[in-house]
């Protein structure tokens, strides 16, 4: 403990400084503390109003799976044009 806290306190002419604690060795990175704020937004939005989250997830869904139809319809269509 008294070595984690010496790194971070740095004396410059009698007075003590703390300095900023390097982020690459955080344990929390950004990219999780972005995932949590996401995640957290979701179930604020859920449980404010259900019947409109289901609307929005099912719409997303529902857009999500026409564009895996639309794009296997066309994969199909390209290896069909390369057999040819």
């Amino acid at each position: 403990m008294l070595q984690a806290e010496a790194t971070l306190v740095t004396r410059v002419c009698g007075h003590t400084r703390r300095r900023s604690p390097d982020l690459s060795t955080a344990k929390v990175k950004p990219k999780q503390i972005a995932l949590y704020l996401l995640i957290a937004f979701v179930v604020v939005s859920v449980w404010k109003d259900p019947a409109t989250s289901a609307s929005y997830a099912a719409d997303f869904l529902s857009s999500v799976g026409h564009f895996l139809r639309s794009l296997y319809t066309k994969l199909a269509q390209f290896i069909e044009g390369i057999g040819k």
